[in-house]
Formats: structure tokens, sequence, C-alpha cells
């Protein structure tokens, strides 16, 4: 059976923490090297990106018409100038890769270099943080230093446009299924950034805005310096939680598995080592031993903020508290090519062995199905028959979310908190490939997965309780109301 490899978050998580907020002297950073490309050079990297594209992706055009996506690629051959900067370049070939509607297919943000070495020269970023409901935008954070401008006032236009027009261009730039789930990258990346990514440097924003009573008043604000938002963002909690964590919390067992990839690596999808699981499952057979010594009666999994990984890793927690023989999903087809191929070459997991077989040695462009392996539950003098309660929230990404789903759809126990953002049924097992001259990396999916239940829609997954924590407030207010929960139920069967 072939790994859930879909890592993409993780990457993401790993490149703008280890930029930003894990002590690393942005000041005192390196400073990068000018570097220019020719018209020819960005357009040979162009026709390599929607060449390989089309020849690897599963389905590029899935969402969007091949008719379409020619068109676009016309339109950007006609943007292509001489001379342009690796931004220059990216701020072409983003868009042109998210029109495949798919989250597995994006080209990595330039943050660094290009955005060190706007931060060292002293450029100017929007001063707020924002948060998006139903298309609208609110204040989250205010770094401009202005008194008159409130957390949870409304921006209705900046620099004389609405705010939609914003963004609109943003989610341009923004690969995924849907827009609660490229909510949560602009919860992730900070709107500052990617403002500046998309629109480059503005000094001065015009602002109209909107108190909750309904006025509304307009304001005039000095853009802050990126080094400053990013001692802001040094200081703001992480929206990825990838540490391992097993606890009581009263009579109540408490597992927070982490990120399902090898915490050691860097999360390099091409990289054999990510997908090494002998800590992770040290970890999670030492959890379930304690459980089985003290016969705890319920357990909470806590998905929240898990970017994801590799089914290898989850399936061995799964394992623990399976009824019956398991898999992640109903269906899994896989489309070969000449790249995935050169990955392949050198996959050495002999569990994969017939996988390997068949996209070495079938045509290139071939969709073929995988057979779908059944995982077996754990011995049953080792298994936990207690109940399960799965925490997560719109940040629980790729193969958190499938774990998720399995666990619903196999009924082995409740899922609570909100809906996930990011899809159970989903065109995942992602590769990457650079392109020749840029360098820049670009992930694609080669499978198309579909979630236990056999729904081939790429809906959300929604919880079976639903508990939200309110806005503004501090702690972990979701957890708390769980254990309220969960207490109650105790006292009850008692």
């Amino acid at each position: 059976m072939e790994r859930i490899n879909s890592t993409q978050y993780i990457k993401i998580f790993l490149v703008i923490s280890g930029m930003f907020w894990l002590g690393i002297p942005i000041t005192n950073a390196q400073q990068s090297k000018q570097v220019s490309y020719t018209a020819k050079e960005v357009r040979e990297d162009l026709n390599y990106l929607y060449t390989t594209l089309q020849e690897s992706h599963y389905n590029l055009f899935v969402h969007e018409s091949k008719s379409r996506y020619d068109q676009a690629y016309k339109n950007l051959q006609k943007k292509i100038k001489e001379h342009m900067s690796l931004m220059d370049v990216n701020r072409l070939f983003q868009p042109f890769t998210a029109l495949s509607g798919l989250a597995h297919c994006s080209i990595a943000f330039p943050f660094r270099p290009a955005y060190l070495e706007y931060l060292q020269k002293g450029g100017k970023v929007f001063p707020f943080d924002i948060n998006v409901d139903q298309g609208h935008l609110y204040v989250a954070d205010n770094y401009s230093g202005s008194m008159l401008v409130k957390t949870g006032d409304e921006i209705v236009q900046i620099n004389g446009r609405p705010a939609i027009y914003t963004l609109d261009r943003v989610y341009n730039y923004l690969s995924g299924e849907n827009k609660p789930f490229k909510n949560t990258l602009i919860d992730l990346y900070h709107f500052s950034r990617l403002h500046w990514l998309v629109f480059g440097q503005v000094d001065i924003f015009r602002l109209h805005l909107k108190r909750p009573d309904g006025s509304t008043y307009e304001g005039v604000l000095k853009g802050i310096t990126a080094e400053k938002l990013e001692e802001y963002a040094a200081k703001k909690k992480s929206i990825f939680n990838s540490t391992r964590e097993f606890k009581y919390l009263g009579e109540i067992a408490y597992l927070r598995p982490g990120a399902f990839t090898n915490s050691e690596s860097d999360g390099n999808t091409s990289d054999h080592k990510t997908f090494d699981n002998s800590m992770f499952v040290k970890f999670i057979d030492s959890a379930f031993y304690q459980i089985r010594q003290s016969k705890t009666r319920q357990l909470i999994i806590d998905l929240r903020g898990n970017p994801g990984g590799d089914n290898s890793f989850s399936d061995h927690m799964l394992a623990y508290f399976a009824k019956e023989p398991f898999s992640f999903c109903s269906s899994f087809s896989v489309r070969t090519s000449a790249l995935t191929k050169s990955f392949w070459r050198d996959v050495a997991d002999t569990s994969l062995a017939e996988l390997k077989k068949s996209i070495l040695n079938k045509p290139n462009g071939t969709i073929f199905q995988t057979k779908v392996i059944k995982q077996q539950p754990v011995a049953d003098s080792l298994q936990y028959k207690g109940k399960v309660y799965v925490l997560i929230d719109r940040y629980s990404y790729s193969n958190a979310v499938t774990t998720a789903a399995t666990i619903k759809d196999y009924h082995w126990g409740t899922l609570m908190g909100e809906p996930t953002s990011d899809v159970p049924t989903t065109y995942a097992a992602i590769h990457e490939f650079k392109l020749p001259h840029t360098g820049m990396e670009v992930s694609y999916p080669k499978a198309f997965i579909v979630r236990p239940n056999g729904d081939r829609s790429t809906r959300v997954l929604e919880p079976d309780v639903l508990v939200k924590k309110k806005l503004g407030t501090t702690g972990d207010g979701v957890l708390e109301n769980v254990l309220v929960y969960l207490n109650e139920a105790m006292k009850t069967e008692r």
C-alpha cells in the first residue's frame, strides 16, 4: 500500500518557523546575492513547469479545464520580461500552479532569501494581522500603534479598493480545494507577508473600517517594517503543534501524537529519512502500555494543529484500538510518470515492493489501482477497549484529517472540535521537482485517495460534536469544554 506522504504543510511550518521564531537572528542573516533571470530562462522554466505537471500530476485538470490552463500559459508568456527576479517569477508561476485547485499542487514561497532581503532593507508591510470570516476581513492584531483601530473591526476598503479585491488577489496565490483552507494558510503565513508577496512594497494604507456596532471610520496608516512584524510574529503561538505528548488529565488519558513524520527529518518528501517511524512507534507503544497498566477507559487523541504526514505512523496508533482490519482508504489510484519513477527507484521498503514494481514497469501516464491492504489490529491482550475521542480543527491537515476520518468511518471514536479545512478524500502522495533555472520547488500529487467510507467528494471533515473556542479568549477552551463533557459522561455511567 502506498503511503499518504503529504508533508507539504510540515515543510511550510519548518521553513517559516525556522526563519522567524526559532531563534535565528534575522538582522545578522547573510545578505543574499541579487540574481536575475533572462526571458529565455523564465520561458524555459515555465515550459518545464507546465509540461512536468501535465506528465506527472494525477489530474492537473480535475478542477480547471485544459483550455483555461492553456490560455493562462499563453497569457504568462506575454508577461515575461528580461532580468526578472525570483519574486517576479514566483508572482507569475504560483497563481498558474494554484489553478489546479488542489492543496498539494504548489510552489514553495520564496520567503528566503527574497523576503529576508526585503526585511534587511527596511521594507514596509501591512500593519495588521487579520481573520477572514465569510469573505470579510477583520482586525485580529493591530501592530500599527493606532488607538483608533480595535481588534474585531472590519476592514472594508484598502487603498480605495474593496477589501474583497485584496483578498481575492491573495487567494490566487494560495493552493487549496476551498476558501476555508486558504484562510488557514493566511493565518499561517500572516496576511502582511502575503500582501507583500502579491502587491510588493506599499508604504501607506488608506483604510475604511467598520466597528461591530455598524459605525464606520477612515484612517491613513503607515506600513510597519517587516522586521517589526517578525518581532510581533515571534511572540505569537504557533498554529502547528508537532509536539508529541502523553499525560493524564485526571482519569482521562491525553495523547498528542504530533506530526506523522520523523521529527528529526526536515520534512522533505523526497528524502526517505522523513518516513522513518521507529521513534514514533516507541512513543506510541509506551503510551498504550501506560494506558493498559492504568486501565484507563477514556482516551483523547488531539489532532488539532497537526500538519499531517505518513500513514505508516498513524496506522500503528490506530491498530491499538481498531476493532477490525482497516485501511486509511477505500481506493488508492496512482499515476506513474518519469519523475515519479525517479523517486521510486530508490524505495527500499519491502512492503512497497509490489507498488514499486507497478510504478516502474507501467508506461508513463498510466493510472492504476493499487491493492488496498488491510492493517491488522494489535493482539487482543494489547488492545485498548475504552472510548476514544478525537479533537480536530481547521488546522488539522493532510494525514491528520485522514486519520480522523478513518476513526469516524470505522465507528471507533467520536470526533470533537470544529470542521477541518482540509479534506479526507484527496489528491495527495506528493513528490517534488525543481525548475531548472530558478530552482523553485514544485509539489505535485500522484495519487487519488478515497476515504474509507467510499465518499469520493472532496468535502471537509465534520466533527460529531461541535466544540469551538470563542474569539478573544485565552487558554485551551476547547480542551477544557471537552474535559467537562467527558467527566459528566463518566458520572452518568457510574
